[in-house]
């Protein structure tokens, strides 16, 4: 029965979040404001608060479908590369991949509440 010690642990990832983890979520926030959405953005998020490890699970769940519409800014047209760098075999992360990872962590949902709310206070002192 040791393999049930852990079966129901939703304590998430130890490490931090990854650089391009911070770089998704920035850049998730900073739309959702340019957007004027920020309001229903935190309500929405604080909302959802108890189901942040169910939605990277159901990204992860729902990736091989996910991944038939991913838009590769670094793949070329069918034609082939002379350049051996740029025909790398290993792809780059797709970006419901990193926000699947980023939402896994408990501390998810306060960093983008928080990162929401601090752009729309320098967005409201600007104007």
């Amino acid at each position: 029965m040791n393999w049930l010690k852990h079966a129901f642990d939703t304590s998430g990832p130890d490490e931090p979040p990854s650089a391009a983890q911070l770089e998704l979520a920035d850049k998730l926030c900073h739309e959702v404001v340019r957007r004027g959405l920020a309001i229903p953005a935190l309500v929405f998020l604080e909302m959802s608060r108890p189901l942040n490890r169910l939605s990277s699970q159901a990204i992860h769940f729902l990736a091989p479908m996910l991944g038939m519409f991913r838009l590769d800014a670094n793949r070329k047209d069918d034609s082939a590369s002379d350049n051996p760098a740029e025909t790398s075999p290993e792809k780059p992360d797709a970006t419901h991949e990193i926000l699947a990872q980023f939402l896994e962590r408990p501390d998810s949902v306060e960093y983008l509440c928080q990162r929401i709310d601090a752009m729309e206070k320098a967005r409201t002192h600007l104007e």
